[in-house]
């Protein structure tokens, strides 16, 4: 009886040490998760002259787990980093104002070598001029000025039977070289519109009398045409500095008699009247570019303009039918001279 007690209480105690022998082999088993973080730097390389330091890295922390599960935190010396502080102050290029209206700065980048930051502009900084400049004015506009010299087509006649009016047989220009402003404007590479103002003047002489026989040379008045002129032009840009051109548009004049005191007053009140003229025109050019922007402007201009006119014995009879009527012709080579300026 005693025997078997024992033989029960030596089985007891058997299983109790084989469990608690199975709890710490479960409870010393290494841990499979574990992560340490480093953060090195790595010393950076420049061309230029460098002042070296040390700088001691702040201590790093490590987890150790122990058998009450409980984390603690153990400080762990690190070994000293070694920085370079590079002086580039004097080697900074100052900010650049680019085409897009973006700005670059100069930096430092990981290798220790310069690149470029782009300052990207927020709304506030948009300037509104610069973008009318870029898409309305840049590689589009362009101003320039003239001088012209013109000559006239039909300028004499015989005798007085086929005069141009009255005893009127020589219409003589009268040049005026004062510089002709000029706007062209490009839509495309190929195409664009233009305008300019122009001038245009005659004396009406009396040159001859009867076929052979002289006039007294005297001058009734001046023909006096001034307008604008609207135009299509199309270039043909190259890899040249010379780039020629065409134009085609439509003149656009307001006439005038300007009255010779002597013949206006002489006896009668005579009365010269003149109607306003519409014509079309062709021209042909070449610009020269001399550098960026200013260019040499070469020009040949062909226009047929006629001119009606009435005369009046009397200034006061201008509710009746004129003495006279007749056409001035007034078509024309002209030959320009200028400067352009392309943005």
């Amino acid at each position: 009886m005693s025997r078997e007690i024992i033989q029960k209480w030596l089985s007891a105690i058997l299983c109790i040490a084989l469990f608690t022998l199975m709890s710490y082999a479960q409870e010393d088993a290494p841990e499979t998760e574990t992560a340490a973080v480093v953060e090195a730097v790595e010393p950076a390389t420049m061309d230029e002259p460098a002042l070296v330091e040390e700088v001691a890295e702040p201590p790093r922390r490590q987890t150790i787990v122990i058998e009450s599960k409980q984390a603690v935190e153990e400080e762990l010396p690190a070994p000293p980093l070694i920085v370079e502080q590079v002086e580039i102050a004097e080697e900074v290029e100052p900010v650049e104002a680019k085409e897009d209206g973006i700005g670059v700065l100069p930096s430092l980048t990981d290798e220790g070598s310069l690149s470029a930051i782009r300052l990207e502009p927020t709304v506030e900084s948009v300037n509104v001029f610069y973008l009318t400049y870029k898409y309305v004015i840049k590689d589009r506009l362009a101003l320039g000025a003239r001088v012209t010299t013109f000559t006239l087509e039909d300028t004499e006649r015989d005798n007085r039977e086929d005069s141009f009016l009255g005893s009127i047989t020589k219409l003589e220009a009268e040049q005026d070289h004062t510089p002709r402003v000029f706007v062209n404007y490009k839509f495309f590479r190929f195409l664009g519109v233009g305008v300019t103002w122009n001038q245009l003047r005659a004396e009406t002489i009396t040159h001859v009398r009867e076929e052979g026989i002289p006039g007294d040379m005297h001058t009734d008045g001046t023909i006096d045409l001034e307008g604008f002129l609207y135009y299509v032009t199309v270039r043909l840009p190259n890899r040249t500095r010379f780039t020629p051109f065409a134009e085609y548009g439509v003149a656009q004049y307001d006439a005038n008699f300007d009255h010779d005191p002597l013949w206006r007053y002489s006896g009668n009140n005579r009365l010269m009247v003149l109607e306003d003229a519409d014509s079309n025109y062709y021209a042909i050019g070449l610009d020269v570019q001399i550098f960026e922007g200013l260019q040499l402007n070469l020009y040949y201009r062909k226009m047929d303009v006629d001119v009606d006119a009435r005369y009046y014995l009397n200034d006061d009879q201008m509710v009746e039918p004129p003495r006279e009527e007749s056409t001035f012709p007034m078509g024309h080579y002209a030959y320009g001279l200028g400067l352009k300026y392309a943005f």
